[in-house]
């Protein structure tokens, strides 16, 4: 009966992955006519999403992994299950992920983003710089984002509605 179970998840989180992985199709192909219609600020904004979903499709490929060794695992107890959680939570977004995601090189090579550094410069050598963590929930929310935007002011990026309101309760907010 467990196996049934842990082979269900699998199925489930496979069936999940192949979303993410169509979203970051569909998000690359807007990301590009984006760009094709010199729409700088949507590009900016597609290419968190995508951060998004490659972080994404990061944690559940580990999901998979993880219950997969699990079939010929003992039962699992409470505090195994809570130790795996807290892995799985930080699990974070590198460089590397980006550049080994051929849907994200896609993305780069097709936009202005691949020549911010000079026409000259590949996409390995943009992204070699250094391994830099990508944040994929709102500090005020603490929820992923949702339609995120960029302070000009500190270069953070918040959920729109999230930094909205804040502005909105907070006559003087400061980084």
């Amino acid at each position: 009966e467990r196996m049934n179970e842990v082979e269900k998840c699998v199925r489930m989180h496979r069936d999940h992955l192949k979303r993410v992985q169509s979203s970051i199709g569909t998000t690359v192909d807007t990301a590009i006519a984006a760009y094709e219609q010199g729409l700088e600020e949507e590009v900016e904004r597609m290419d968190l999403l995508l951060r998004s979903y490659v972080l994404m499709e990061k944690k559940i490929n580990k999901h998979i992994e993880t219950l997969s060794a699990s079939r010929t695992a003992p039962d699992v107890t409470p505090s195994i299950a809570n130790q795996t959680i807290e892995a799985y939570e930080r699990i974070e977004l590198t460089d590397n992920d980006l550049k080994n995601n051929e849907k994200y090189k896609e993305f780069r090579q097709k936009t202005k983003l691949a020549s911010q550094a000079g026409a000259e410069e590949d996409f390995e050598e943009d992204l070699a710089v250094s391994e830099q963590v990508v944040r994929t929930i709102c500090p005020l929310t603490q929820t992923p984002f949702e339609n995120p935007v960029k302070s000009k002011i500190c270069n953070h990026v918040f959920s729109k509605a999230a930094v909205e309101a804040f502005i909105k309760s907070t006559r003087k907010a400061k980084c």
